[in-house]
């Protein structure tokens, strides 16, 4: 797989390719392995980013940056949030802003 690839430029080349669907992007979000640079790429990108698994794969994943992350807490909706408030592989900062937009009560009833 070149998306694990040392070499940053190779890695996010592999997004520009014609042939990826959403799983395989949703599956790349969801890797520890892959490198932050792949994660901010995908996260940044107006044409992956909406589409939901993706950007729950984002959130949910460690290595994303945080300040891709925290935009992307608000488009989730109130089931993810919630397990998001409780799962400790999530960053603090990550689940504090999941369990205070959930007991502002605008989450998305889903």
């Amino acid at each position: 797989m070149l998306i694990r690839d040392p070499n940053k430029v190779v890695a996010v080349a592999v997004l520009g390719s014609p042939k990826l669907n959403v799983t395989e992007i949703e599956t790349y979000a969801r890797m520890t392995s892959v490198q932050e640079e792949v994660l901010r790429v995908v996260g940044t990108s107006r044409h992956w980013n909406k589409h939901y698994p993706v950007t729950a794969a984002l959130v949910t994943n460690l290595k994303t940056p945080i300040a891709i992350v925290m935009p992307m807490v608000t488009r989730l909706n109130e089931r993810d949030l919630k397990l998001i408030t409780s799962d400790r592989n999530i960053s603090d900062g990550v689940r504090a802003a999941a369990r205070k937009f959930l007991l502002t009560g605008q989450a998305r009833r889903r």
